[in-house]
């Protein structure tokens, strides 16, 4: 035994000699109960220095945090400053009513967001190095410290590449889920999603119920964006000569392609043998030029807006938006539920197939619509100057559409709530649960019959949805 062990053991032994003799001749039981609370304390002031070695960043205040409705503001000398930095926040701020507050900004400092991953492992996949909506981001793994918080991209969220957890997680700082993706994306990786619970504070997608909600846009920017182009019902039939178009990149034919997106694709051909359908993309192997692409789009009539998905929460995607409404076209829209589509587009602006018993039926109904201006018009009229004179507030930007459009809606978030003092971070139970589970049995077990036309109606309805 060496010198250093024999020390060791010595001084253990006369602690506890000391300790015993003292509960020994300490006859008052008032006496023995203060040694022991003092016992305790020394227990736990030896703790508490462990653990301030082990992780510079603990602290006992910010530890007790979690367990409370306290906050409390963490400065930084070092952050550069910025005035009057951009807060506009378009979608509800969605703070559940059960969790720990933290403030780890002040208003007028630059929030630093850190990318675990670079999304879909693309090298060059980011924002700018430079400021960005407000914000500046990082992909430098090492920054894990001065970041106030941490995002983590869905495709690239296995248990084994996450960021660390606690002791050396800093206590103050939120992880967020990101993922703009369909579930039966995500599940098709088989990916280990068995984070521990609570691991992630935020989750951000493009469904209404995460806590940062960043869809593929909203009803209330694209009429702005309607507005502001200023385009007559009158200009945009002129446009018009042609009657239906799609635009499809993912064929499904992959060997673990979901059965939606087989489906979307006999559909479209199936329409295409009812009705005149020009179909463009990767699975046709006809491509639209950029240089071209708004010329040729804006000259057809309607657009066949399919999902590669089917019932999937939420999930509405530029196939809709931007592909479709922005380009002036009336989208026939299948994949989300009917009840999510009215939830969000401009009431009488798109077509729902499921509307229809088959798509015998769907096709006889546009072509209804492409011989009779004024029965189209109707799925026209939000754009009219009438229907958008309430339109108020700025187009959002970078276009929302853009993938780094869900960074700035972090941002313009992160610096909401610090100007209002309510960055609220809650622990979400289980992602999977929540972006998984939570999804209708279609979404990500569909069956054929299940993606069948839904026959509520005895034939087709000649009126906007």
């Amino acid at each position: 035994m060496d010198q250093h062990t024999t020390h060791k053991f010595k001084t253990h032994s006369v602690f506890t000699d000391f300790m015993s003799n003292l509960f020994v001749h300490t006859n008052n039981s008032g006496m023995k109960s203060l040694l022991c609370t003092m016992l305790c304390y020394i227990v736990l002031l030896i703790f508490c220095i462990a653990t301030m070695i082990l992780d510079p960043d603990f602290s006992i205040t910010r530890h007790l945090m979690r367990y409370s409705n306290m906050s409390y503001v963490r400065t930084d000398e070092s952050r550069k400053r910025i005035k009057g930095s951009e807060a506009t926040v378009e979608y509800p701020i969605n703070q559940p009513g059960h969790g720990y507050n933290i403030t780890t900004i002040k208003s007028d400092e630059v929030p630093l967001i850190l990318i675990w991953e670079r999304p879909f492992g693309r090298p060059h996949y980011g924002p700018p190095a430079n400021v960005h909506c407000g914000c500046k981001y990082t992909y430098d793994q090492s920054e894990i410290r001065r970041s106030d918080v941490v995002v983590v991209h869905c495709i690239e969220a296995d248990v084994d590449r996450l960021p660390p957890d606690f002791p050396k997680r800093v206590h103050s700082q939120p992880y967020i889920w990101w993922c703009r993706e369909p579930p039966i994306h995500v599940a098709r990786g088989n990916m280990n999603m068995n984070y521990r619970r609570g691991f992630f504070n935020w989750t951000m997608t493009y469904r209404r119920d995460s806590e940062v909600s960043t869809p593929y846009n909203t009803r209330d920017n694209v009429r702005r964006i309607v507005k502001k182009d200023g385009l007559s019902l009158k200009d945009i039939m002129k446009m018009k000569n042609k009657t239906a178009i799609s635009i499809v990149g993912n064929c499904g034919t992959h060997h673990k392609s979901h059965k939606s997106e087989k489906k979307r694709i006999s559909l479209i051909k199936t329409l295409r043998d009812l009705m005149p359908v020009d179909c463009y993309g990767r699975c046709f192997r006809r491509k639209l030029s950029a240089k071209d692409y708004s010329e040729i789009i804006s000259s057809y009539k309607f657009i066949f807006s399919f999902e590669n998905s089917y019932h999937c929460k939420d999930y509405i995607s530029e196939k809709f938006w931007s592909k479709a409404l922005l380009q002036g076209l009336v989208p026939v829209v299948w994949g989300a539920t009917a009840e999510d589509y009215r939830a969000v587009a401009p009431k009488g602006s798109f077509i729902i197939a499921e509307d229809f018993n088959d798509t015998a039926h769907l096709a006889d109904y546009l072509k209804y619509l492409d011989k009779n201006d004024s029965a189209y018009l109707e799925y026209m009229k939000w754009r009219s100057p009438e229907s958008l004179a309430d339109v108020a507030g700025d187009i959002l930007s970078p276009p929302i559409s853009s993938d780094f459009s869900n960074l700035c809606i972090l941002c313009r978030h992160l610096i909401q709530r610090a100007r209002e003092g309510n960055i609220s971070t809650t622990e979400v139970p289980s992602v999977k649960d929540f972006f998984l589970g939570s999804n209708d049995n279609a979404c990500l077990n569909a069956t054929d019959d299940m993606l069948l036309w839904n026959r509520r109606l005895p034939g087709y309805v000649l009126v906007a949805t």
